[in-house]
């Protein structure tokens, strides 16, 4: 039977995209806002916390070659990948009440043992859900498409989480006649207890919709047991997957770095906490018009163009990040300082850019698991996708293992002081755009030998449909 190679349409994408809405949100607070959140909030050290998010990682980078493995193996059974995104996410959410959610007397165990089990959660389901988004088409902008919705869903519900500080505050006012004084337009625990009920109830309501739209996808006939080294060769021996894991890693731990100092960069060292919520709300707004730029520009320049043409934005950026100076008694604009609309400006255009990167690279190891088909005959879209995963994972907390421990430790930030030391600033611009920027333009030249272009990406097509290879459920 031939492969799935129709268009997908508008509401097979958004729906595919819906369950990212959660997932997203479940994922992006615990690697980009906690680690500020709870060593602003409660008794726990960025050194602390660093060691958290490296060892996280690690030992649940132990079960994605097992989600992976069987996930392949058992493809036909038990409503297929499906069934796999409904317990991530389910477990998910179970972890994101446990760190939203969280006791006074908050100890750096319990932030170990409920991110690590988060970063399991998220693994079961993300894997899964990324293979079954290759298997619903094959047509190459399609394919584009259907994960540039899921980025678009997940950047709604990231804009959603990060106005909720706002929301909350307004409703104090307006509804409970809280005085403005008493209030915080930060992140605060009040902030975070109305995120999780929201969660609570958008996530599991998204998921199902996905599930009645989303058909289960092309598959191959048959797939063979192989153990975990075995993987390992093949994945190896794959030099598309070589190329974009190293130019992946090296972007995750700049990822990594921005993600760890990101909070503490704007709320502690600009000192810009009470506008947080607000500038990430506004600057989340630029994702969604990203999506339909970097869309035409795969289509027609290639996915991984698009990547490299969006990736030399931001190192511009980046670099603009770093020379960033707290505002010291310039006038002000609408009754913002310089340095809020300076972050603001630089903010919205790495989110525009970024784009590219978070709804591209699941596509392109879409097209490396479909050119590896042809190599193994076998389907291991999920196998590849766990590598990835791990790899994402792995640098992620690299990065920010390395930013937190080199703030803390090497340069002394504090992120409770008002007022940061000359060698605690240089560390923070350091590890916040500097060297962020260097990484990235090193992926920029790994990422020149990758080989799948366009045309290459349809001729793996018109050979797996030749062959015969996929059957659809």
């Amino acid at each position: 039977m031939e492969s799935n190679t129709k268009s997908a349409t508008w509401r097979l994408a958004v729906a595919y995209g819906l369950p990212n809405f959660g997932l997203a949100i479940l994922l992006g607070p615990v690697q980009g806002l906690l680690q500020g959140y709870f060593t602003k909030n409660y008794d726990v050290k960025l050194e602390q916390i660093a060691w958290i998010f490296i060892m996280a990682p690690l030992l649940a980078g132990v079960v994605d070659p097992w989600v992976g493995l069987v996930s392949d193996h058992y493809r036909d059974r038990f409503w297929g990948r499906r069934s796999w995104l409904v317990g991530g996410a389910a477990l998910s959410l179970f972890c994101t009440y446990h760190l939203f959610i969280v006791p006074s007397d908050l100890t750096v165990a319990y932030c170990g043992f409920w991110v690590i089990l988060g970063f399991i959660a998220w693994t079961i389901s993300e894997i899964t859900y990324n293979a079954w988004g290759t298997e619903l088409t094959s047509d190459y902008d399609s394919r584009t498409r259907i994960f540039s919705y899921k980025s678009a869903m997940g950047f709604i519900g990231t804009l959603i989480f990060l106005a909720l500080p706002n929301l909350v505050t307004l409703y104090q006012i307006h509804v409970q006649g809280v005085p403005a004084a008493q209030t915080s337009r930060d992140f605060t625990p009040l902030s975070m207890h109305v995120s999780f009920w929201f969660l609570a109830i958008a996530m599991p309501v998204f998921v199902m919709v996905a599930l009645w739209v989303c058909p289960g996808g092309s598959h191959v006939r048959k797939t063979q047991r192989k153990r975990p080294l075995e993987v390992v060769r093949v994945l190896f021996s794959n030099k598309s997957m070589l190329v974009f894991m190293a130019t992946f890693a090296t972007l995750g731990i700049s990822g990594g770095m921005q993600t760890a100092m990101g909070y503490l960069h704007l709320s502690t060292y600009l000192r810009l906490g009470q506008d947080a919520s607000l500038i990430y709300t506004i600057a989340c707004l630029s994702y969604l018009l990203g999506v339909p730029v970097w869309n035409r520009v795969a289509a027609a320049r290639g996915r991984h163009v698009a990547l490299m043409i969006g990736l030399s934005i931001n190192i511009v950026l980046f670099v603009a990040l770093g020379l960033l100076q707290p505002s010291s008694g310039e006038a002000a604009w609408l009754g913002k300082p310089p340095v809020f609309w300076q972050y603001l400006i630089i903010l919205c255009g790495l989110n525009f850019s970024q784009v590219v990167y978070y709804s591209l690279s699941p596509a392109i190891v879409g097209d490396i698991s479909d050119a590896a088909m042809l190599e193994t005959k076998e389907d291991q879209s999920a196998t590849y996708f766990a590598a990835y995963t791990f790899i994402y994972k792995l640098s992620i907390g690299t990065g920010l293992w390395l930013a937190l421990y080199m703030a803390g430790a090497v340069f002394g930030f504090n992120p409770k002081a008002e007022v940061q030391a000359e060698t605690a600033a240089l560390g923070i611009k350091t590890m916040m755009g500097f060297v962020p920027a260097a990484l990235v333009a090193i992926s920029i030249g790994i990422l020149l030998f990758y080989p799948i272009t366009r045309a290459k990406y349809l001729e793996i097509q018109e050979r797996i449909k030749g062959l015969g290879m996929k059957v659809e459920d």
